[in-house]
């Protein structure tokens, strides 16, 4: 989190949203100090500065299309990025961010060498963007147009840019995004994604699947009551919990996974493919 009581602003840097770049920008050219932590909440700045101090600033954010920033952590994961994965320090039990959904995410992708679509099936509920980041701020900037919107952020504070914002920690492999997403894994977006989505006031892709009009969901509800009264006897197959579901997706990642060794094993080594 970076703050300056000199040009009144509070700015809260949330993951994967090009924070990092903002801040380093703010610290050098506008008067920003880092406080609290760098993924601080805006609750916490109030129990450092004091209620009436933070309400007089300035507080904006970055946001980012969660669907982008789930593939993004999906690398993450593959690459074990800073060493947090694989550092006791950080995990939730002992004080830390990273909690034990994330960790198993880790480990089911370091242990089946897993594609994104295989991850997102497994684990729907890998976090994306953080929605609690948001409360207290006045302003966000979108990634996606982040130079005109960090303009006009600086004008808003009587500033203006020094300089283009330079990159940081940019995935340099990486494919669009939307190659990513296969017809399950956009189906499991759909229903895991739709409250960030909805929050950060982006749309899915046209054409995606797995989609349902909302204004057809209380007529499919009430037919569907319709037909289960008119013929109780006709019963339907009962569905896997999503327990259930991401035991069997596990399983069968790791049978692939088995498969593929065992077949490196028989023939002659050949050349690695990068990217997801």
């Amino acid at each position: 989190m970076i703050y300056s009581r000199e040009h009144g602003y509070l700015f809260v840097e949330a993951r994967s949203t090009a924070s990092t770049a903002i801040a380093k920008e703010l610290v050098e050219n506008h008067g920003g100090v880092a406080i609290c932590h760098k993924h601080a909440e805006v609750h916490e700045a109030v129990q450092e500065l004091g209620a009436d101090e933070v309400a007089r600033l300035f507080k904006f954010i970055t946001v980012r299309n969660p669907l982008d920033i789930w593939v993004t952590r999906y690398y993450h994961l593959v690459r074990n990025f800073e060493g947090n994965y694989t550092n006791p320090a950080v995990l939730q039990v002992n004080g830390g961010w990273l909690t034990d959904y994330e960790q198993r995410s880790y480990d089911f992708v370091m242990e089946t060498d897993a594609t994104f679509s295989e991850f997102a099936q497994a684990f729907p509920h890998s976090l994306s963007y953080w929605l609690p980041h948001l409360e207290g701020c006045d302003h966000r900037l979108r990634y996606e147009s982040l130079d005109a919107d960090f303009a006009e952020t600086l004008r808003r504070i009587g500033r203006a840019p020094a300089r283009p914002i330079p990159a940081a920690n940019v995935s340099r492999d990486k494919r669009p995004w939307p190659d990513y997403y296969d017809g399950p894994a956009q189906a499991v977006a759909r229903r895991s994604k739709a409250k960030e989505m909805a929050a950060l006031g982006y749309a899915f892709p046209d054409g995606w699947v797995g989609a349902r009009p909302r204004t057809a969901s209380g007529l499919l509800l009430r037919l569907d009551t319709a037909l289960r009264e008119r013929a109780p006897a006709l019963k339907k197959a009962p569905r896997p919990s999503a327990t259930e579901k991401g035991a069997r997706l596990v399983a069968e990642a790791r049978a692939r996974a088995a498969a593929r060794d065992a077949q490196g094993a028989d023939a002659p080594a050949a050349s690695t493919q990068g990217g997801a």
